[in-house]
């Protein structure tokens, strides 16, 4: 693979975010990124308030 290749090439905060968007598990995305600690993915991605209200309502109705 090289690196025009890689998913990564196009803008890894974008490629990040749809990932943890998608629900994806930041440990996965943190691995698929290439880091070393789930810090670094944190700076690369980031999250809205309906990211942050689907969490809270997808952890509320998982518990019914």
């Amino acid at each position: 693979m090289t690196s025009s290749d890689s998913p990564c090439a196009f803008n890894p905060h974008t490629f990040g975010t749809k990932l943890l968007r998608n629900v994806v598990d930041i440990v996965i995305v943190a691995d698929l990124m290439g880091h070393a600690t789930l810090h670094t993915t944190r700076s690369y991605t980031k999250s809205s308030e309906a990211d942050r209200a689907r969490a809270i309502e997808d952890a509320l109705i998982s518990d019914e």
